[in-house]
């Protein structure tokens, strides 16, 4: 029977010592309760009409009742979710975080802060709304002298503006300073607000408003151009003359061509009414041909027509007289 007691006695000092152990065991393993979490968050700007694209800028504050290690994440109203931020808390107290969302279209949304570590929860949704205007687009650059050297230049395009306002063209780095019908939607027409200088120099157009660029930069270089080729027709040997508008000071690889041949230069005068003067060279066929300039490979100018005809053959008086 002493026995049995012993039993009993020690299998009931085990269980209160397996009692505890057990108990402090439990508390360590559930730990302290987290501390209390709160989060927001704002858009800004919350409304936006304008050029596109924009970026909206999030502003957040996590809020944190002890120390802890703060994990979340950004969601989006178009099912975006950024990746998972930590951040470690070493008392009570808040913190700011931060995001952006960039569009290019028109679109109203949401963006929420989520916190999904110690505790799960998610802040308001901060929304926004984004009205695009569209920007202009240039699709051509057109030039004509109209007698003389730098003519007038029209853009053309889309979503100018019915009314200019703030808007403006620029031509490399320059404003144009006067519109010569006024500003239209569709087309501006402008003399050059830089020195004009035919096909060497590529110009670069594009719409600001104010000093934003809001249009596509245009590039283009423009032809040499003359009125028309005097006399405008002759025998092989005939000299010609050209008025060319900006001619540079010397040919610099520049050559006159009729056809296929090349006309042999006897003058050549720079400036904004500058001058060529050369001869039809031998070998070019009856008919007409066009004259322009080229550089290398390159057509370089307008064309106008030169007609090479037979040579007048003149008969003595004598020879007349003779024959009556």
């Amino acid at each position: 029977m002493s026995g049995g007691k012993s039993i009993v006695v020690v299998c009931f000092s085990g269980l209160l010592l397996i009692a505890l152990l057990a108990n402090p065991a439990q508390g360590a393993l559930n730990g302290p309760p987290p501390p209390t979490v709160s989060a927001k968050l704002a858009a800004d700007p919350v409304t936006f009409t304008g050029y596109c694209p924009v970026t909206i800028t999030f502003k957040g504050t996590i809020m944190v009742g002890g120390p802890c290690t703060i994990q979340y994440k950004f969601v989006r109203s178009d099912g975006g979710i950024k990746p998972v931020q930590t951040i470690n808390f070493f008392a009570a107290g808040s913190k700011a975080v931060a995001d952006t969302w960039t569009l290019g279209k028109s679109y109203s949304g949401w963006e929420a802060l989520e916190v999904i570590s110690p505790v799960h929860l998610k802040s308001g949704q901060a929304n926004f709304s984004i009205t695009c205007t569209p920007k202009p687009v240039i699709t051509s650059v057109g030039h004509e002298h109209y007698g003389y050297p730098t003519g007038e230049f029209t853009v053309v395009g889309t979503n100018f503006g019915t009314t200019q306002g703030s808007k403006n063209v620029r031509v490399d780095g320059a404003l144009v300073t006067h519109y010569a019908t006024g500003w239209h939607d569709t087309y501006n027409t402008f003399g050059l607000p830089v020195p004009y200088t035919p096909w060497e120099h590529v110009y670069e157009f594009c719409i600001v408003d104010g000093s934003l660029v809001i249009s596509n930069v245009f590039s283009q270089r423009f032809l040499y151009h003359y009125e028309k080729v005097i006399p405008g027709e002759g025998p092989v040997g005939t000299e010609v003359s050209l008025t060319v508008f900006n001619l540079p000071a010397s040919p610099g690889g520049l050559v006159l061509k009729i056809g296929i041949y090349t006309m042999t230069v006897t003058s050549w005068t720079g400036g904004g009414y500058g001058k060529i003067k050369a001869k039809v060279p031998p070998g070019v066929p009856l008919g007409e041909h066009d004259v322009y300039l080229q550089k290398g490979s390159d057509v370089v100018s307008n064309k106008n027509k030169f007609k090479v005809v037979l040579p007048t053959i003149k008969i003595p008086m004598e020879d007349i007289k003779r024959k009556f």
